[in-house]
């Protein structure tokens, strides 16, 4: 590996390079024209570095690593074993670092489908299901208002799904892995019914679009729940002003 992927000691502490360690994982990226970012498109969530920060972009959330990525011969390098922490949870293989004689151990993805995120907006939840190959998908509308996506020869981590918050007007994900395909059934609340689906190929996402009432015309167990999903978020959210730490 370290003939691959370029490194920097600094004190105790590696950095290794983000380009290489993302071509080594077969992650595409893309970096901005100043060089001072660069976008992992890891199969579950675009990852953003920048210069002189510790913090990770992950969609809507800050990620957070001890040491700021650096800048060195125009190539952005972030701190190794922090580094590798991080991609853990975005990486639907395993990814171990061996810090005796620096060798990583990759191994490929188990499965096609390993997740899912909400994009959540007044009276409309979109579910959207990256994966890491492009897949075939039929879809099945379900007499409740649901929908059946089935994956012809998909493999698909059913732990990861079934144990997903429910968000928005979502109020049940199963996933089920079947000899011939991957299944995954997404269920919204009695106000909501299914609306779209759209499948994108670069990447691979699968988006499923359901819509209801706007938050106010909602019935009381939705629009609790909505709400409470909005404290929460406010709760996350973390505001980092650079003038002053």
């Amino acid at each position: 590996v370290r003939d691959s992927i370029r490194i920097e000691q600094s004190g105790h502490q590696t950095y290794i390079d983000l380009k290489d360690i993302a071509n080594t994982l077969g992650i595409k990226w893309l970096s901005d024209s100043s060089n001072r970012r660069i976008r992992l498109d890891t199969p579950v969530q675009p990852l953003i570095f920048s210069m002189r920060s510790p913090f990770i972009l992950a969609g809507d959330e800050l990620k957070q690593i001890p040491l700021p990525v650096r800048m060195h011969q125009d190539r952005l390098l972030a701190p190794l074993e922090p580094l590798v922490a991080l991609l853990a949870d975005y990486y639907p293989g395993e990814i171990l670092y061996d810090p005796n004689g620096f060798k990583l151990l990759v191994t490929p993805p188990r499965h096609d489908l390993f997740g899912l995120r909400y994009d959540i907006q007044p009276g409309l939840t979109r579910v959207i299901i990256p994966a890491g190959r492009l897949l075939e998908c039929k879809t099945e509308e379900l007499n409740d208002q649901g929908i059946l996506l089935r994956f012809p020869g998909g493999r698909i981590d059913t732990v990861a799904f079934n144990s997903k918050a429910k968000a928005g007007l979502i109020v049940e994900v199963r996933a089920e892995q079947q000899a011939m395909e991957a299944r995954i059934t997404l269920i919204p609340d009695s106000a909501a019914s299914f609306s779209r689906f759209e499948q994108i190929t670069d990447p691979p996402l699968y988006c499923v679009e359901f819509t209801g009432h706007a938050w106010g015309d909602l019935d009381p167990e939705a629009q609790k729940r909505l709400d409470d999903e909005k404290i929460a978020w406010a709760l996350d959210v973390v505001v980092i002003d650079p003038g002053h730490g």
